[in-house]
C-alpha cells in the first residue's frame, strides 16, 4: 500500500508482475510503503504502551559532541535495528530509511508484518468489513 498518488502511478507505469518485485523497488529507492495484511473488521485497538525507547537522542543547539556520544548513538541505533518491528524503517523512506539500509535486509520486509502486529501495529479501517494492519 502506498500513500502517494505519484508512487501509485509509477507502479502502474512500471507494470510490476509480483508484489515482492514492487517492494524490492521501493526498498532500493527509499519510497515509503506498507505491507498491510487484511482481516475482518473488529473492535480491537492496537495496544499503545508507553515506549521504552528514548529514540536516538537529542542535544541542545550549542552542544559539542564527544567520541563517547557517537558511540552511545551507534549503540542505540544498533539496538533499535535489532528489533523485529524495525522493518518499518525500511518502508518509511527519508533519513530513517537511509540509516536502516545498512542494518536491515529486504527479506525482513518481504515476509510481512511481525507476530505482534495486532498488539503494537497500525490499523487502517476503510468503510466496509475489512481492516488492514501493519507494523
Amino acid at each position: 500500500m502506498v500513500d502517494s498518488a505519484a508512487t501509485a502511478l509509477e507502479c502502474m507505469r512500471l507494470d510490476f508482475t509480483q508484489r515482492n518485485e514492487m517492494a524490492q523497488y521501493f526498498i532500493s529507492r527509499g519510497i515509503p510503503f506498507s505491507t498491510r495484511i487484511s482481516c475482518p473488521t473488529s473492535n480491537r485497538q492496537p495496544h499503545q504502551e508507553p515506549s521504552r525507547d528514548s529514540g536516538l537522542g537529542w542535544r541542545p543547539k550549542d552542544y559539542v559532541p564527544k567520541e563517547v556520544d557517537y558511540a552511545a548513538y551507534e549503540d542505540a541505533r544498533d539496538t533499535f535495528f535489532r528489533q523485529p518491528r524495525a522493518r518499518t524503517a525500511l518502508m518509511s523512506g527519508g533519513i530513517i530509511w537511509r540509516l536502516a539500509v545498512s542494518h536491515i535486509g529486504p527479506e525482513n520486509v518481504l515476509t510481512g508484518p511481525t507476530d505482534t502486529v495486532f498488539d503494537k501495529g497500525d490499523v487502517w479501517r476503510p468503510p466496509g468489513s475489512v481492516e488492514f494492519w501493519d507494523d
